[in-house]
């Protein structure tokens, strides 16, 4: 779980929540086949570190 403050109190949010809402939010991208998403947290903010994979001949701009 993580905790922050905001204007209109605090918020905590479950780590597995962030997780799910990157990998809803990849899997919404045409050419993306499969994503894993691993979340963490420090003093310095939220880390996402992903591994994904598109489909055969997605075109990738440079």
């Amino acid at each position: 779980m993580m905790t922050f403050q905001n204007p209109d109190g605090e918020v905590t949010v479950s780590i597995p929540a962030i997780e799910d809402y990157v990998r809803k939010i990849a899997n919404d991208m045409h050419d993306v086949k499969d994503v894993r998403a691993h979340v963490s947290v420090s003093k310095r903010g939220i880390n996402v570190v992903t591994a994904v994979s598109i489909n055969a001949g997605a075109n990738i701009p440079d």
